[in-house]
């Protein structure tokens, strides 16, 4: 385990019972919201790259 690891299991061995399931409930809701994104983002390079094959195919040689 790393110092930062060790850190935070000191933290959350402060925390109560309820305080770490909210805890992890924010985590996971941060975690489907980036995945999310994550997800968009990649369907806007699939359509950009589309777009540019697009482009690519429609020039005369």
């Amino acid at each position: 385990m790393t110092p930062e690891d060790l850190n935070f299991a000191k933290e959350l061995n402060k925390l109560s019972k309820k305080e770490i399931i909210s805890l992890c409930v924010k985590y996971r809701k941060m975690y489907l919201k980036t995945a999310k994104r994550l997800e968009r983002a990649e369907d806007a390079i699939e359509n950009t790259n589309s777009y540019l094959d697009d482009m690519i195919a429609s020039l005369s040689d």
